[in-house]
């Protein structure tokens, strides 16, 4: 620390002249430094609370829902792939200056009907589309 010429702290105005050991009380506003030491860390206040969750685990299990979906027998698939055949011509000609894909909402929502229909509410639509729409498409643009 340097000193003025009368042995005061320049920094902090104190009287170093009395004293070899000089203590100083730290503080600043919204800290403290009594207690464990959280430096850089405001104290929390109403709006900083933190909300506490908890959660609650179980053992993990293995579901008999759980993996791949059920698969659709040869038969299903073979009626839902002629039937979505048949009605593609029919959707094209609804519309003939729009062409209609896999994905289309109206094609999803057919496959879905069918699917429905045929008792296969736990397919997804990505299922169908692979099983169902794709072979019917390929069906379709092979006979134009």
């Amino acid at each position: 620390m340097t000193s003025d010429a009368d042995g005061s702290c320049v920094q902090h105005g104190c009287d170093m002249g009395t004293a070899l050991i000089v203590k100083h009380q730290l503080a600043a506003k919204d800290y403290s430094l009594e207690g464990p030491f959280e430096f850089a860390r405001p104290p929390l206040t109403q709006k900083h609370k933190l909300k506490v969750k908890s959660f609650v685990t179980k053992p993990p299990t293995v579901s008999p829902k759980a993996g791949r979906h059920p698969k659709i027998s040869a038969a299903t698939r073979n009626q839902l792939i002629a039937a979505t055949a048949r009605w593609l011509p029919q959707k094209q000609a609804e519309s003939p200056h729009k062409r209609i894909f896999q994905t289309t909402p109206a094609v999803k929502r057919y496959l879905r009907n069918l699917a429905n229909k045929a008792g296969l509410t736990t397919v997804s639509d990505y299922i169908l589309q692979r099983q169902i729409a794709s072979p019917a498409f390929r069906k379709w643009k092979a006979k134009n």
